[in-house]
């Protein structure tokens, strides 16, 4: 089709999808189509590169491992309470569950420096391990802050 100029200086054609995807990958400023961001409600093919031993919080795997956390969650909730209000000692099985509860905790515990999380200022998944650490790091240092929080126990 005949290429026209608009106002911008850019070359748009009638039908325009042609044009406007080359801009896209040649570069251009004004345009972040297909070069950048995949169309709406479609999902992207591209794979996220981390360094080495490094998890994206999008992993699938990950996802399940939360979800797991949950649930361990929604039992220690149920659990506790009961042990504590009903229970003179700790029983056999249920002190041996809850002891292995508290290691799958103490494993996410680990398992956080290496996840990579979400640079809030640039949408970009931050791999570093230095600041990974750091960024837990920063979770205990707004806890020792908070009235709410024991700073001994923090």
């Amino acid at each position: 089709m005949d290429a026209l100029m608009n106002r911008a200086g850019f070359r748009v054609s009638v039908c325009g999808q042609e044009e406007i995807e080359q801009l896209s990958r040649d570069g251009s400023h004004y345009s972040l189509s297909t070069g950048i961001l995949p169309s709406l409600g479609t999902r992207s093919s591209r794979r996220i590169q981390l360094r080495r031993f490094i998890l994206s919080p999008y992993d699938r795997r990950y996802r399940i491992w939360e979800t797991y956390l949950v649930v361990l969650v929604i039992y220690t909730a149920w659990v506790s309470p009961f042990e504590f209000g009903f229970l003179k000692k700790p029983q056999g099985p249920l002190s041996i569950v809850d002891n292995v509860v508290n290691g799958f905790f103490a494993l996410d515990i680990i398992l956080t420096f290496f996840v990579a999380y979400l640079n809030k200022s640039s949408y970009l998944l931050v791999d570093n391990p230095k600041k990974i650490a750091w960024k837990v790091s920063a979770l205990f240092s707004r806890l020792e802050k908070d009235r709410n929080f024991n700073y001994f126990w923090v």
